[in-house]
C-alpha cells in the first residue's frame, strides 16, 4: 500500500563496521552471465527499448488505475483531482499534449473525478474523456472504502474489434459523463458499496459515448436492489461486451459482512447469483445472461467469439456445473479454467494449475493461454502457469514458472497474437530480487527507491526467461495496470510516481511534480500539487543493444572489453565514468571506468560513510523504531570526517527547540535549571564562608593548645632531674614518661577541639548510642541494692585502705614523697 508506512527489516542500531567487499555492491552482469557457461540464460545486454513515458504535469494528484492498448495507442484510466496534462517524457524533448485534450478542474478541491486519457504512438496525449464526480474521497486510495475509481488492474480492455474500449468501475453521490449524463447514487438502499458501470468508449470521438458516437454506458445493479459487483469485462471483434459480474436483490443494514481484506464492515448484500452475459455493441442491451456457479474473473475473448475464464478453486465448494453437462470437482488450491462458446455455452472446465488465481491472458487464436497464481499467501512468490487448450489435453499444465517476486509477486500476464512471447510485471521493494525461470537460471533485480516496477519476458514455448527489465526512481514507483497491444507487441505499464528523479532505460528525468525536499523523497501527498502523479511507460517490443557495448555474445559472459572507454555496464544499465550508483543504499559507490567498467567501486567515503554494508549519506542519521515505522535517532549520524564506520554522536542531539537556561549533558539533557544552579550556589558560597569561619576559630584554638602544650613540655623538661641511685629513674624511661605525657596531651587538645566543634555548631556533646533509647533513671530512694561481687570488692577495698592507714603504712607512690636522692659515697 503506497499509503502505509513500511517498516525496514533492517535493524536499527548501529552495527559494528563492516569492513568493505566486492560482494557487498549490486553484482556486476559478469556475475548474473556466469550462467551463460552452461547454457543460454536471461539476455542481458538487449532490451526492449523506452519509447517515451508519459507523466501528469497538471496541478493536482493523479493515479492510472488501468491501461488498455491497441493501434499503437496506450489508453490509461483512473482519478484525478485538479488539473490533468500527460506529458511525453523521452531521451530528447518533451512530448507536449494537445491542448484540446488536458483536462481542467478545481485545483483547490478534493473531489474526485475518472478520466480515460489517450496517447499517440509518439508520446502525446491527443483525447481525454473526463467523468466528473461530486464525491471526496474517504479513507486510502487503493486499500480503503473507494469513492470514484476505475477498477485497477482489470478496469480497461481493448476489444478485439480495436475501434472500442472496455471500461468497468463504480461511483458515489453524483457522476457526470463525458456526454452530459448525470448519474445518482442517491436511491439506492446498499450504501456500503459503489454503483458499478461498464462502459463501451469510442476513441474515435470527443465524447466518447452517447449521441454521434458508438459507445454506450450502462449501470450494472439495475435490476439488483441490493446493488451489483462487476469482475470481468471484455469485447468480441464484433464490438459486444462480455461482462461477469454478482447481482443482489437485496441489502440488510443489520447483517456484518466483509471486504477483500477481511475486515468486518456494517450491512450486507443478500439473494445474490452470479451471471455471465453478453451486452449488444449497438446500445448495451442484454443479448443473453446465463447463470455461474461460481465467481469468474479475467475473462478474455479470442477471434472466434469464444471466451476463456479463471477462477480460484476450493474444495468446500464441491462439485460445480456449467450448464450443458460440463461439471468439475473442486480442488483445495487449485486454478480453475472453463471455456464458453460465443453464446455463453460451456465448452469444459477443467481444474489446472496448483496455485491460486489472479489473472489470466489469452493469444487471438486462444492457442497461448497462461495464468498467474500463487502457492502461499501475501509476499509469495507467484508463478505463471501456461495451460494447455488443445482439443482432448484441455487443461493440462504445460509449464510452470515461479518468477514472481517482491511484494506483490506477479500483478499481471499478457502474450503476444503471435503466440511466442509471455509478459508479467510485478514490483520490487527496498533492495534486490532474484528471478528464477523455469529452467533453474537466474537474474537480478534492483531498486533505487522503496518501490520499483520491473517488467519480465518468456519464451512461451518453455517458460525460458528472455530478459527483465527494471524501472522507476529515488522514491515510489506503485503500479497495477498493464497492457499488449495486440499488433506491435508493445508492453505498457501504468500507475503512480512519487520519485524526485525517474529512471527507464536511457530515459532519464527530474520530476517537476515533486514537492518534497531535494533528496530526502518525503513528498506531501496531500498538496494540492502532490507528487502522486499519473504515470505510464511504453517499452517497444523489438530488442536493442545498450548504447555503452561494442559488442555482446549470449553465448559468453560480458567482458570487460566489451565496455566502450569512460563507460560502465553494470546492472543491465550504461554509466558515465564517475556516475554514482542510482541503487538504494549503494549510492557512495561509483562507475571506475579505468578500473572496472563491469563493477562498482569501493565505497567512496569522502563524504558518506559505509554502515552495515550500506552507503549512509553524511548527515544522515541512525534509525529506532517508532510505532510502525522507523525515525532519525537525534543522537546518532553519518559524520565522514569523524567516523566513516559507524555513526557518530550529535551534540546537543536532545535539546528542546524551546528550552530554559540551565546547564546541560553533551547530547542536551538538562541537568539543572539556571534558577536551581544559581540557589543551589547561593548556598554552597555560603556553606563556605561559614566553614571559613569556623575553620579560622579552629586554627586558633589549635595555635592556643600548641603554645600551652609548649609551655606545658617546657615545665616538664625543668623537672626531671636525671636519677643516677637510690633506685631511681633511669633516662629511658624518663623518656617514655614524656612521650606518654604528650601523647595524653594530644588526645586531650583533640577531644577538646571536637568538644568546642559540636558545641558551637549546636550539636550534643554526649548522645546514646544508635538504637539506645534512654526510658528513665531511677532516683537514689528506688535505687537496686547491688550485693553482687562488685560490690563486695569495693568494701573490701576499702577496708584496706582503712587497716593500712591505721598502722600508718604509706602506698607504693606516696614512699617517693620528699625523698632526696644523692650521688653514691
Amino acid at each position: 500500500d503506497p499509503s502505509l508506512s513500511l517498516i525496514p527489516s533492517a535493524p536499527p542500531a548501529p552495527p559494528d563496521p563492516i569492513p568493505w567487499e566486492p560482494s557487498m555492491i549490486p553484482p556486476s552482469v559478469v556475475c548474473l552471465a556466469l550462467a551463460f557457461v552452461a547454457a543460454s540464460a536471461w539476455n542481458d545486454c538487449a532490451f526492449p527499448q523506452v519509447d517515451w513515458f508519459a507523466l501528469d504535469e497538471g496541478v493536482g494528484i493523479s493515479y492510472s488505475y488501468a491501461l488498455a492498448a491497441m493501434n499503437g495507442k496506450m489508453y490509461s484510466g483512473g482519478y484525478t483531482k485538479g488539473n490533468f496534462a500527460f506529458v511525453g517524457v523521452t531521451d530528447g524533448a518533451d512530448v507536449n499534449p494537445n491542448p484540446s485534450a488536458t483536462l481542467w478542474g478545481d485545483t483547490t478541491s478534493n473531489v474526485q473525478s475518472l478520466y480515460v486519457a489517450e496517447v499517440s504512438s509518439s508520446g502525446s496525449m491527443t483525447k481525454a474523456w473526463l467523468f466528473k464526480g461530486s464525491a471526496i474521497q474517504m479513507g486510502q486510495i487503493g486499500h480503503g472504502r473507494q469513492t470514484n475509481s476505475i477498477d485497477a488492474h482489470s478496469g480497461m480492455h481493448a476489444m478485439l474489434d480495436k475501434q472500442h474500449i472496455a471500461v468497468k468501475g463504480g461511483f458515489r453521490q453524483l457522476l457526470e459523463l463525458p456526454d452530459g449524463t448525470l448519474w445518482s447514487s442517491a436511491s439506492r438502499i446498499n450504501t456500503n458499496d459503489q454503483v458499478p458501470f461498464v462502459m463501451k468508449i469510442d476513441v474515435s470521438k470527443t465524447n466518447g459515448i452517447g449521441v454521434g458516437t458508438t459507445g454506450w454506458a450502462k449501470l450494472l445493479d439495475d435490476g439488483h436492489a441490493g446493488g451489483a459487483v462487476v469482475h470481468s469485462v471484455d469485447g468480441d471483434a464484433s464490438g459486444n461486451m462480455i461482462v461477469t459480474y454478482e447481482g443482489c436483490g437485496g441489502f440488510n443494514a443489520s447483517l456484518t459482512s466483509y471486504d477483500s481484506y477481511g475486515r468486518p464492515v456494517q450491512g450486507a448484500r443478500t439473494d445474490c447469483a452470479k451471471y455471465v452475459m453478453k451486452l449488444a455493441a449497438a446500445d448495451g442491451s442484454e443479448v443473453w445472461k446465463h447463470g455461474i456457479p461460481t465467481q469468474l474473473s479475467s475473462c478474455r475473448v479470442i477471434t472466434d467469439g469464444s471466451f476463456f475464464c479463471g477462477w480460484s478453486m476450493s474444495a468446500s465448494a464441491g462439485t460445480l456445473d456449467f450448464g450443458n453437462g460440463i461439471t468439475v470437482a473442486s480442488e483445495a488450491s487449485r486454478v480453475g479454467i472453463v471455456k464458453y462458446n460465443a453464446n455463453g455455452i460451456a465448452q469444459w472446465a477443467k481444474a489446472t494449475a496448483s496455485t491460486s488465481f489472479a489473472d489470466l491472458a489469452v493469444s487471438k487464436t486462444g492457442t497461448l493461454l497462461v495464468v498467474v497464481g500463487s502457492s502461499g499467501g501475501f509476499g509469495s512468490a507467484a508463478i505463471l502457469s501456461r495451460i494447455d487448450t488443445s482439443t482432448g489435453n484441455e487443461g493440462n499444465v504445460l509449464w510452470m514458472d515461479a518468477g514472481g517476486v517482491g511484494s506483490h509477486g506477479f500483478r499481471g500476464v499478457e502474450v503476444t497474437d503471435d503466440d511466442q512471447e509471455v509478459f508479467a510485471f510485478g514490483q520490487v521493494s527496498s533492495g534486490s530480487e532474484t528471478l528464477t525461470d523455469a529452467s533453474g537460471r537466474s537474474t537480478t533485480l534492483r531498486t533505487r527507491g522503496s518501490y520499483e516496477v520491473f517488467v519480465v519476458a518468456y519464451d512461451a514455448s518453455d517458460g525460458s526467461g528472455k530478459y527483465a527489465m527494471d524501472g522507476g526512481g529515488t522514491g515510489m514507483e506503485y503500479f497495477f495496470a498493464m497492457a499488449s497491444d495486440p499488433d506491435t507487441h508493445d508492453i505498457c505499464l501504468g500507475g503512480t510516481t512519487r520519485s524526485e528523479y525517474i529512471t527507464w532505460g536511457d530515459v532519464r528525468r527530474k520530476n517537476v511534480m515533486y514537492n518534497g525536499r531535494p533528496g530526502e523523497n518525503n513528498p506531501d501527498t496531500s498538496s494540492a500539487v502532490g507528487s502522486s502523479k499519473a504515470f505510464a511507460v511504453k517499452l517497444k517490443s523489438t530488442l536493442s543493444m545498450p548504447s555503452c557495448l561494442t559488442s555482446c555474445n549470449t553465448a559468453f559472459p560480458l567482458q570487460a572489453s566489451d565496455v566502450k572507454s569512460g563507460h560502465c555496464y553494470i546492472d543491465r544499465h550504461c554509466y558515465a565514468d564517475g556516475a554514482a550508483s542510482p541503487y538504494s543504499d549503494f549510492e557512495c559507490t561509483r562507475c571506475d571506468a579505468a578500473a572496472d567498467p563491469v563493477r562498482w567501486s569501493p565505497p567512496v567515503t569522502s563524504n558518506a560513510c559505509f554502515i552495515g554494508g550500506k552507503c549512509v549519506a553524511s548527515g544522515a542519521h541512525a534509525q529506532v523504531r517508532s510505532g510502525r515505522s522507523y525515525v532519525d535517532d537525534p543522537c546518532l549520524r553519518c559524520d565522514p570526517s569523524a567516523n566513516s564506520s559507524i555513526y557518530s554522536p550529535v551534540a546537543g542531539c536532545e535539546l528542546p527547540e524551546n528550552f530554559r537556561a540551565g546547564c546541560y549533558t553533551d547530547s542536551g539533557s538538562e541537568v539543572i535549571s539556571l534558577a536551581a544552579m544559581r540557589a543551589e550556589n547561593d548556598t554552597n558560597h555560603m556553606t563556605i564562608a561559614s566553614v571559613q569561619t569556623h575553620n579560622t576559630r579552629l586554627s586558633s584554638e589549635v595555635e592556643s593548645l600548641n603554645r600551652q602544650n609548649t609551655v606545658l613540655q617546657t615545665q616538664l623538661n625543668s623537672s626531671v632531674t636525671p636519677l643516677e641511685s637510690c633506685g631511681g629513674l633511669n633516662d629511658d624511661l624518663a623518656v617514655a614518661l614524656i612521650v606518654v605525657v604528650s601523647v595524653m596531651f594530644v588526645i586531650t587538645s583533640s577531644t577538646l577541639a571536637i568538644f568546642i566543634h559540636k558545641e558551637r555548631k549546636g550539636s550534643p556533646v554526649f548522645a546514646p548510642p544508635a538504637n539506645y533509647v534512654v526510658t528513665g533513671m531511677p532516683s537514689q530512694a528506688q535505687a537496686p541494692k547491688h550485693t553482687g561481687p562488685p560490690q563486695r570488692a569495693l568494701a573490701s577495698r576499702r577496708a584496706r585502705q582503712r587497716a593500712r592507714a591505721a598502722s600508718g603504712r604509706r602506698s607504693p607512690a606516696s614512699a617517693w614523697a620528699g625523698a632526696v636522692c644523692a650521688p653514691p659515697g
